[in-house]
């Protein structure tokens, strides 16, 4: 009694039927894995079970995932079967050199097309949305599902074309800075309003790389006041902060505005303090517009009074109520004409007693009259 429970118990049970590998199984587009047990498809590289190793569950995958190439002859599936074991490692460390070199390059990939998508002026979104599935979509017709495993690895999301773009604008910038530490250089500055009343400050910078002199946009950066002492505190921030030393700069380029030629507390003054040996001298553009002026179109140049500049000055005023009365009445917000106290009923005010007097022959009103 104790013999047999003996065997019971040590008996382990029936062992599981291990099936081997025949060359028949081709014929379905599987070769035998490296381990010999588990078959591997030459068409997309998966290694199934190895209980799957039947030609019923073999002509399924083929079936399901390769309908194209049922009926193909034995020299195709010969073909593919010597591609794959091409591309098989032998050792582990040459997998791991091959994966790496692989990441390495889809990583490469993925700079350059968000390169090609800022230089487009893009949405961040069309990498993942339509560059690659059109790249899969074209490389799984001309060379096959193994390519396509290779161009799925390609990073193209939004957040990571964004990354793609401000690593390489950083790189770009610190390629630059690195360049004027070394360098003398010169820069310009053009401070602009745009349309909504925000204020913006960029600086140009020239320099000679080599035998060329280039030129590139150095900072920009928004002004909540256009002064002279706002204007020279935020170009002085970036050079410090960039450790772009005074000594380098040795010329600077500015409009006539009081603000950049105050001898007091305008910008030049400023930067006179810093470094003295830089040259300032305004901007040529300025005076060579009002000399063309002069030269080909003189009644248009002696139109240019103090006169013209006041009706124009009244002009823009009237303009700028309008557009700011007009925002909220397009914007589909409030109704304008609904208020009293608005600057459109004001206007409107001032219009109709414009009219009454002229009816009245009182044309005093007007300037040019």
């Amino acid at each position: 009694m104790s013999e047999k429970r003996k065997s019971t118990d040590g008996s382990s049970g029936p062992k599981k039927k291990t099936r081997q590998y025949l060359e028949s199984y081709l014929d379905f587009g599987f070769m035998e894995g490296q381990d010999g047990y588990r078959p591997e498809c030459v068409i997309c590289g998966e290694k199934l079970a190895d209980d799957s190793m039947r030609p019923n569950k073999l002509r399924r995958h083929q079936e399901t995932k390769h309908h194209k190439t049922i009926g193909e002859s034995r020299e195709y599936f010969e073909r593919k079967k010597q591609l794959a074991l091409s591309r098989r490692s032998t050792d582990i460390r040459s997998a791991f050199e091959r994966a790496g070199s692989d990441l390495q390059r889809a990583t490469e990939a993925s700079f350059d097309c968000s390169l090609l998508i800022a230089k487009a002026k893009k949405p961040h979104s069309i990498g993942e949305q339509l560059i690659k599935p059109a790249c899969l979509k074209i490389v799984e017709r001309l060379c096959g599902p193994q390519v396509v495993a290779k161009l799925k690895a390609v990073p193209l999301s939004d957040n990571t074309v964004k990354s793609r773009i401000d690593q390489m604008a950083a790189d770009c910038q610190n390629q630059l800075h690195e360049k004027l530490r070394n360098v003398n250089f010169a820069i310009q500055l053009d401070e602009t309003t745009k349309v909504s009343d925000e204020s913006v400050l960029i600086v140009y910078v020239q320099f000679i790389d080599g035998e060329d002199l280039k030129q590139d946009i150095l900072m920009s950066t928004n002004l909540l006041t256009t002064t002279g002492q706002d204007i020279f505190v935020a170009v002085d921030s970036y050079l410090s902060s960039n450790n772009l030393p005074y000594e380098n700069l040795v010329a600077c380029c500015t409009d006539r505005a009081a603000a950049m030629m105050g001898k007091n507390k305008g910008f030049n003054s400023r930067l006179k303090e810093k470094a003295p040996g830089c040259v300032i001298f305004p901007c040529m553009l300025h005076r060579q517009a009002l000399e063309f002026l002069q030269d080909h179109n003189r009644p248009l140049c002696e139109q240019l009074t103090d006169a013209f500049w006041i009706k124009t000055a009244y002009l823009a005023d009237t303009f700028t109520v309008y557009n700011e009365t007009n925002k909220p009445d397009a914007g589909g917000l409030n109704p304008v004409l609904s208020s009293a106290k608005t600057p459109w009923t004001l206007l409107c005010a001032n219009w109709i007693t414009d009219l009454k007097k002229c009816r009245t022959g009182k044309y005093s009103i007007f300037h040019c009259c």
